[in-house]
């Protein structure tokens, strides 16, 4: 499974107050990061406007998540739709976009895309099962019987 998402609609998306924080992105791709680590699948996120360091830096040690800008005058959105156009395996590659012309071009391709806000929903139903997973692989310790002592008495003292 791979996504190619658009950048700028899931920012706005999750962090409508903050869109045009450059921290908001980088906060966008901590969160594909785990996403794509839990899920094992690859990530292109497309943003518009000039490359950031720090959002390819991120990107650079894991071989599985790309973090792609496009030339100078040109929209991420057209970026997008020549990787759809030049694509040739549509089996499990997912859009994520809510704009429509985009959407539209996908259809019309073959690839099955999901608004961002479907997305969303997904990453957090991801994140939730993570959760839970850690939670049951958590190791109980069992106290050794001189910690048992220890605390017996420490609570079994009288305070002063």
């Amino acid at each position: 499974m791979a996504y190619l998402i658009d950048g700028n609609n899931l920012t706005g998306y999750l962090f409508a107050p903050f869109l045009h924080n450059p921290e908001s992105r980088e906060w966008v791709v901590e969160i594909l990061l785990i996403f794509q680590k839990i899920k094992k699948t690859k990530v292109i996120i497309v943003f518009d406007g000039p490359p950031q360091a720090e959002l390819e830096e991120m990107a650079q040690s894991n071989d599985r998540l790309e973090v792609l800008f496009p030339p100078p005058g040109e929209k991420a959105d057209k970026v997008i739709i020549d990787i759809l156009a030049n694509r040739t395996n549509k089996k499990n590659f997912w859009v994520i976009t809510t704009d429509r012309e985009i959407r539209t071009k996908a259809r019309e391709l073959g690839f099955k895309s999901l608004a961002s806000a479907e997305f969303a929903q997904e990453l957090k139903r991801v994140r939730k099962r993570h959760q839970r997973f850690l939670e049951h692989q958590k190791e109980t310790i069992t106290p050794t019987p001189l910690e048992i002592q220890h605390w017996v008495e420490l609570f079994s003292q009288k305070k002063k």
